[in-house]
């Protein structure tokens, strides 16, 4: 027979795993997310800057990519 004790560590357990499932499935999504800004680059930037200076809107975009990723404190 198990004791409560025994219940109690098991509960604890399963917990732990319901949070390291959470998180790495969330850490799946953003680094996803964070994939496909990167890669769309070259293709949105043009959308959302000024035509004419490529270089400049392709810079400003990864500019906003390296905010994403390294949030300012």
């Amino acid at each position: 027979m198990s004791t409560t004790a025994e219940l109690e560590h098991a509960k604890k357990d399963y917990k732990i795993w319901q949070v390291i499932g959470a998180s790495s499935a969330g850490t799946v999504i953003e680094w996803y997310d964070f994939y496909i800004f990167g890669s769309l680059a070259a293709t949105i930037a043009p959308l959302f800057y000024p035509k004419g200076n490529e270089t400049l809107a392709l810079i400003a975009y990864l500019s906003t990519l390296l905010t994403y990723w390294k949030p300012l404190d």
